[in-house]
This record gives C-alpha cells, sequence and structure tokens, in this order.
C-alpha cells in the first residue's frame, strides 16, 4: 500500500521496511528477500514468542511470517500458535532455508482459514531429520486485523526426559525439605539442652542457696553399742538432719550408721565405717506433743520414759 502523493509505502507484512518495502529488518531478527519472496521472523526452539501490533505504526500490517529449525534430530517438532483475532495460516517445509525460499521446493503440510488457535506436531521419521538436518518449517500467518497479539513456539520434547526431570525435581525438593528439617531439628534440641543446662544451673544455685548448719558427732570407739533388747536406753540419739515436709505432717529424717568393722575396730580397706540413713517418719504426734507441753500440763505429768523423736511411715 502506497501514498500515490510522495510514492511511500505502507508495508502490509511484518518485517518488511523500505520506501518500496524491498528490505527486512534483519536487526529484528527478520531474513529474506521480499523483492523474490518476503521476510521472515527466525524462531528459536523451545521458547514462546508473544508479538503484540497495537502500535500506531502496526495499524497497515496483515501479515507475519516465521521461520523454524529443528535442533534434535531424534524427537519430534511441536508447534503452537495463537491470535486474539482469527487469522489465517499456512504451514510447508523445504528441505532447507535457501530450497524454499529461492528454488521455491516448499511443500504443504498445514492450510486452515479464520482460526485462533492451532496445534500440531511433526514426526522426525516422517519428515526424515536425519537425513536433511537443515529442515526448515515455514509458518505464514495472514489476514488478520489490527490490533492483534500472537504467541508462536515450536519444542522438542522428550517424554523420556521429562520423567527423568520430574524424578531429579521431586527427589532434590525431598531432600531440601529433608535438610531443612533436620537443621530445624538440630536447632531445636540445641535450644532444648541450653534450657535443660538453665534449668540445671538454677536447681543447683536453689540448692546451694538453702539453709545449712554443722553438727559434731561423737563417735564411741571402746565401748560396743548397747543391747536394745535387753537393756534400757539411757539416751535418745540424735538426727543429724530433719526436712520438713509441705503441711509439716512429715519429714525427711537422715541418721549417721556405723557399718560393720573388722577386726581391731578398722573397716575392711576400701570401705567407709559410717553411713547416712534416711527415712520419711511421722512429725504430728511430736508437734501435738510439744503444743500439750507449751500449754501449762508440765505440773501434773507422771513421769514416763523418754519419747522417740519421730515415727518410721
Amino acid at each position: 500500500m502506497c501514498n500515490p502523493n510522495n510514492g511511500k509505502c505502507f508495508c502490509t507484512t511484518k518485517g518488511i521496511k523500505g520506501d518500496r518495502c524491498h528490505l527486512c529488518e534483519v536487526e529484528n531478527r527478520y531474513q529474506g528477500n521480499p523483492l523474490k519472496g518476503t521476510c521472515y521472523y527466525t524462531l528459536l526452539i523451545d521458547y514462546q514468542f508473544t508479538f503484540s501490533l497495537s502500535q500506531e505504526d502496526d495499524r497497515y500490517y496483515t501479515a507475519i511470517n516465521f521461520v523454524a529449525t529443528p535442533e534434535e534430530q531424534n524427537r519430534d517438532l511441536d508447534m503452537f500458535i495463537n491470535a486474539s483475532k482469527n487469522f489465517n495460516l499456512n504451514i510447508t517445509w523445504a528441505t532447507s532455508f535457501a530450497a524454499g525460499t529461492q528454488a521455491g521446493e516448499e511443500f504443504p503440510i498445514v492450510s486452515r482459514s479464520n482460526i485462533k488457535e492451532f496445534k500440531d506436531s511433526f514426526s522426525n521419521e516422517k519428515f526424515d531429520f536425519r537425513n536433511n538436518p537443515n529442515i526448515t518449517f515455514f509458518v505464514y500467518v495472514s489476514n488478520f486485523t489490527w490490533p492483534i497479539k500472537i504467541q508462536i513456539a515450536f519444542s522438542q520434547h522428550s517424554n523420556f526426559m521429562d520423567l527423568v526431570q520430574f524424578f531429579v525435581t521431586f527427589f532434590s525438593c525431598f531432600l531440601s525439605l529433608l535438610l531443612v528439617a533436620a537443621v530445624v531439628w538440630k536447632i531445636k534440641q540445641s535450644c532444648w539442652a541450653s534450657r535443660r543446662r538453665e534449668q540445671l544451673l538454677r536447681e543447683m544455685q536453689q540448692m546451694a542457696s538453702r539453709p545449712f548448719a554443722t553438727i559434731n558427732v561423737a563417735l564411741e570407739t571402746d565401748e560396743e553399742p548397747p543391747d536394745l533388747i535387753g537393756g534400757n536406753v539411757k539416751t535418745v540419739p540424735k538426727p543429724i538432719a530433719l526436712e520438713p515436709c509441705f503441711g509439716n505432717k512429715a519429714a525427711v529424717l537422715s541418721i549417721f550408721v556405723r557399718l560393720p568393722r573388722g577386726s581391731g575396730g578398722i573397716p575392711p580397706p576400701g570401705q567407709s565405717g559410717l553411713a547416712v540413713a534416711s527415712a520419711l517418719v511421722d512429725v504430728s504426734q511430736q508437734m501435738c506433743l510439744g503444743y500439750k507441753e507449751k500449754s501449762g500440763a508440765v505440773r501434773n505429768r507422771k513421769q514416763q520414759p523418754p519419747a522417740q523423736p519421730a515415727t518410721c511411715i
């Protein structure tokens, strides 16, 4: 379409430029010869391209052409195209780009009219990719109106590779999650151990801050222990510690116990002659007796044998 006043032409095919529409936009990946044919946009395999013809300069475009060459000789070539408006589609192939554009040896594959979407797959065995390493597919999109948005893609995927990629991705994600879980568990264990150490330290400090006292222990070395069955006990043994429990009705009573000795009154080598024994005792009776003594009944009480300090539970 040319202006009759100045002779300037408006090219109707995207990728063709010049006042006489005699050049291809090589800087924008278009190749070909518009004087002997047309210009084609070179598509890369496994990439999706989007062409948005919405600018004012795109008003006169009614056609756009693409060219693609398979990269793998043992895989099928999948093709996909869609647009926002209806268009006509023609797909051809040639043994090479030069054979299709210069010698005119193009073979038609697909011809569709007034469509918005198209998908197809070209078999590597049918088109003999192995013996035709330069095989080229030409896509002609025409008869559309401005504005329009076109998406097109050529891809070569392998089902086996997709399966391998799936398992690799799956195990990578699984191992990553496992590693994260291990790190979280390790951090949790470290925090738990730190809190446990702090708790033990507080318990030790609390135990160290409890009240304490010293006692003097008299050990009889020359006399044998009195016979508690046949003789009378003159003195009541005193405990070395009495730890009252909550409520003051029971307590933990601790006493020194002399262990059996060998000849000469000396403990066997490597053994101790004394041990500390503890027992839970009932101190409620002793508290009642002490309360009665404080109430003034000391003058009328009868002579009684000495009371035991506590009763074992």
